[in-house]
C-alpha cells in the first residue's frame, strides 16, 4: 500500500520551495508514495503543473471565507487520511501542526526550512512571528529538515529544536538541465550577442539580498579589463521597467552591454550560452541557479554564504559578500583561463552536481525520510 504524504506550502508561485516541491512530486510520482497538496494561497504557476501529474491540490486561497476554507481542509485531509504529513516554511509549519492536532492526530510531521536569515530586524513583524511560533513549534515536530547547513545552524540559534535537524540539499534534474552548445548559440545569435564575446550572468529575482548593485558594481570593474563582455540578467524584476535596476545600470555604463531577460520560463538556453555564472548573494541557501548551471557544464563565481562554496566545489570561484572588487577579481580570473581550464572546470562542476546533487538521489533521500517517520510510528504504536 502507497505512503500517503500530505505536501502544505504557503504558496505556488516560481520559488526555489515551490520548484523543489515540483521536482520532488515529479520524481517520486507513480512510484509507492501518493501525495496531495495544501496550498494556503492560490494555484499560482506551480499548481496546474502538479494537477498535470494527476495529483490532487487545494488552493486555500481560492475558497472563499475562513469556515468554508476550514471546512475543504477538513474533508480533503481526512478523505486522504496521510500517513505523514510534509510543509514546507513558516506559515505552512504552523498550518501542519494545526492540521495535525485538530485533523490528523499521532501522523509523523515533517517541517521544511528552505531560506537563509539575513536581516530578521527588517523583515515584517508578522513573519518574525510566524517563525518564532514556528520554533517553539518544532519540538513537536517529528523531523525538522533544511536544504542547507548554514541555514540549518542560524535556525537552531533562533530556537529551533536542534535534536530534529535533518539536512537534505536541493536536487537537479541532470537530464534537463546538459551541456547544450546549439541552445547556447541559439540564444546568443537571438541577443545580438558575439560567440567570442564573453558572457557572464545572473540568474536571481530582483531583491537587494540578491546583490544585482553589488554585481552591477562588479561587472563596470570588468569592462575595464575586458570591454567586450557582455552581461545578462534573469529572474523577476530584472527588467528595463524596473526604474531602481535600469537606473543602476545606465549610471555604470552597463546598459548597452546588458541584456534583461526577466523571468525567464525556461532558462537553460542561458545557461548554456554563458561563459561563467555569478552568484552575487548577499545571503543564500542553497541556490537552484548554480546547480542548474553547473549541470550544464558552466563554471560559477558566488559568495561565501550558504552552502554556495560547498556546492561549488572545485568548479569555479568562491569570494567573499558584499565586496565588489574581489567579484570583479574572481570574474576576471576565470575570463583569463585558457580555454581548457574554462572546459576542465565545467566537466567538474558537472560530475560533481551529477554525483552528489541529481534529483534521483534526493529523491531517494525524501523516500527513505517518509519510510523511516512511517516506520518509527508504527513502531511505537505497537
Amino acid at each position: 500500500m502507497a505512503i500517503r504524504v500530505l505536501q502544505v506550502i504557503t504558496s505556488l508561485g516560481t520559488g526555489g520551495a515551490e520548484m523543489m516541491l515540483l521536482k520532488l512530486l515529479t520524481q517520486l510520482h507513480g512510484s509507492e508514495f501518493a501525495f496531495r497538496v495544501v496550498c494556503l494561497k492560490g494555484l499560482g504557476s506551480i499548481g496546474p503543473r502538479i494537477q498535470e501529474l494527476g495529483m490532487p491540490v487545494l488552493a486555500l486561497g481560492e475558497r472563499g471565507s475562513l469556515a468554508r476554507r476550514l471546512s475543504s481542509t477538513v474533508r480533503y485531509v481526512r478523505e486522504f487520511e496521510p500517513d505523514v504529513i510534509h510543509s514546507w516554511m513558516y506559515h505552512a509549519n504552523v498550518a501542519a501542526h494545526l492540521i495535525r492536532v485538530g485533523i490528523a492526530s499521532g501522523v509523523p510531521a515533517i517541517v521544511s526550512i528552505r531560506g537563509a536569515l539575513h536581516a530578521p530586524s527588517t523583515e515584517k513583524p508578522l513573519l518574525r512571528a510566524v517563525r518564532r511560533i514556528d520554533a517553539r513549534l518544532s519540538r513537536f515536530a517529528t523531523r525538522v529538515l533544511y536544504n542547507s547547513s548554514a541555514v540549518a545552524r542560524q535556525h537552531e540559534r533562533l530556537g529551533y529544536d536542534e535534536s530534529k535537524t535533518l539536512v537534505i540539499p536541493n536536487g537537479f534534474d541532470v537530464t534537463s538541465f546538459a551541456p547544450d552548445p546549439a541552445a547556447g548559440a541559439r540564444f546568443r545569435a537571438m541577443h545580438g550577442i558575439d560567440p567570442d564575446e564573453p558572457l557572464v550572468g545572473v540568474v536571481a529575482r530582483y531583491h537587494p539580498v540578491k546583490g544585482h548593485a553589488v554585481f552591477a558594481e562588479a561587472a563596470a570593474r570588468v569592462l575595464e579589463t575586458f570591454p567586450s563582455c557582455r552581461f545578462a540578467l534573469a529572474g523577476r524584476g530584472c527588467e528595463w521597467t524596473n526604474p531602481p535596476l535600469a537606473r543602476l545600470l545606465r549610471e555604470l555604463g552597463l546598459e548597452g552591454r546588458t541584456v534583461l531577460l526577466g523571468d525567464l520560463p525556461d532558462p537553460r538556453p542561458l545557461y548554456n550560452a554563458l561563459t561563467v555564472l555569478v552568484s552575487p548573494s548577499l545571503s543564500e541557501s542553497f541556490p537552484n541557479a548554480v546547480g542548474e548551471a553547473l549541470a550544464c557544464g558552466v563554471p560559477c563565481v558566488v559568495t561565501d554564504v550558504g552552502d554556495c562554496a560547498a556546492l561549488v566545489g572545485d568548479a569555479g570561484t568562491v569570494v567573499p559578500p558584499r565586496d565588489a572588487i574581489a567579484l570583479a577579481e574572481g570574474i576576471i580570473g576565470m575570463l583569463r583561463w585558457p580555454a581548457q581550464a574554462w572546459q576542465n572546470a565545467g566537466e567538474r562542476g558537472r560530475e560533481r552536481i551529477v554525483r552528489e546533487y541529481s534529483l534521483a538521489r534526493i529523491g531517494e533521500l525524501y523516500g527513505a525520510l517518509y519510510r523511516s517517520v512511517v516506520e518509527r510510528t508504527v513502531g511505537a504504536a505497537v
